[in-house]
């Protein structure tokens, strides 16, 4: 029996995420980075822009996740879908995608009113497209 790659090496996986960042940056004139990163800070798949390493920013988002993910919890305002951090210049949006243990990141400066509707939608999207490759996988 083999074992499948861990998420950020699994090429089915990488290839569903590029397709997804480079939607998001089709449709988000203001982003200025943003990847797929797994829950234990790797980077699946990314553009990189203004937002500084790749690598760091993979870690980072997988800490500020859990973060959000823990206050939800301990305040019971039922499941986490995002953390959001604001600035002066820019956003950050880290979003789960679906049950995965993935998340999508993205940096937009100056943030518009629409960005996190559309990070949404492709969140949602590619939640949808790794169920599929996977439940393909399992049978």
């Amino acid at each position: 029996m083999t074992t499948a790659p861990p998420l950020h090496r699994d090429p089915a996986i990488v290839a569903a995420a590029e397709r997804a960042i480079a939607e998001l940056a089709d449709r988000c004139s203001t982003l200025e980075a943003a990847a797929v990163t797994s829950d234990d800070g790797f980077r699946v798949a990314g553009i990189h822009g203004a937002a500084g390493d790749a690598n760091r920013l993979a870690s980072m988002t997988s800490t500020t996740q859990a973060l959000g993910e823990a206050i939800i919890r301990e305040l019971d305002l039922g499941d986490a879908s995002h953390v959001a951090v604001a600035g002066t210049r820019g956003a950050l949006l880290v979003r789960r995608i679906g049950s995965h243990k993935l998340v999508l990141v993205a940096v937009f400066a100056p943030a518009s009113v629409d960005d996190g509707r559309i990070a949404r939608g492709v969140a949602k999207r590619l939640a949808h497209t790794l169920d599929a490759v996977l439940e393909h996988r399992d049978s």
